[in-house]
């Protein structure tokens, strides 16, 4: 079980990360092809993104690992992150580039996503930092 959570937080970093890669990528590169196709592999990631952070967390409190209890701020600040602000986002951004409205508020929307998964990237990667300090103790 412990691997599983190990392998789940890993995968869900990944998944939050390559979010925010493939945003400011197609947001640098400015073609709106490209724009639509990111939004919508954000859109059809995210049940996946929400299985394995959920997983991450469960497993986490099951196992009693000392990390989660330290972390738990962290967690929780990615968590309401992820549910008040980038899955909405995503969505909205989904829906608005399957319309072809790619605009000004598309792009404000976008920025807001991509500071969003920025502070989550930093709060996995403490979590991380926490718990490699945590199993070399």
């Amino acid at each position: 079980m412990k691997l599983l959570n190990k392998i789940a937080a890993i995968f869900a970093f990944l998944i939050i990360a390559l979010h925010m890669i493939f945003s400011v990528f197609a947001e640098v590169i400015g073609d709106h092809l490209m724009l639509i196709k990111v939004k919508q592999l954000i859109f059809y990631s995210l049940p996946i993104l929400i299985v394995v952070m959920g997983f991450t967390v469960i497993s986490g409190k099951k196992l009693s690992l000392p990390i989660v209890k330290y972390n738990k701020f962290k967690w929780i600040a990615v968590a309401a992150n992820a549910f008040i602000f980038l899955i909405p986002i995503s969505i909205i951004l989904y829906v608005m580039a399957q319309q072809n409205k790619i605009n000004e508020l598309f792009y404000a929307l976008n920025i807001i996503e991509i500071i969003c998964g920025g502070i989550n990237v930093y709060l996995l990667i403490k979590i991380f930092a926490n718990a490699r300090w945590f199993t070399q103790r």
